[in-house]
């Protein structure tokens, strides 16, 4: 079996790993969480690029 090696350059644009940053949010209705000032919904998370409009950091393969 043959292993797969990875950089952390980005490919789905040019830029690094450390280019790309973790952005938190919720979709859903919009209603809150009893009790809470959390919005209720489906929690989702995507890594973006601070230098381009990339929205999913994705390494590239070597």
């Amino acid at each position: 079996m043959r292993k797969i090696k990875m950089n952390d350059d980005c490919k789905n644009c040019p830029h690094s790993k450390e280019d790309h940053k973790l952005a938190l949010g919720r979709i859903g209705t919009g209603d809150f969480l009893p009790g809470t000032s959390m919005p209720s919904g489906k929690l989702q998370s995507k890594i973006l690029c601070t230098k381009c409009s990339c929205k999913n950091y994705v390494p590239k393969e070597v």
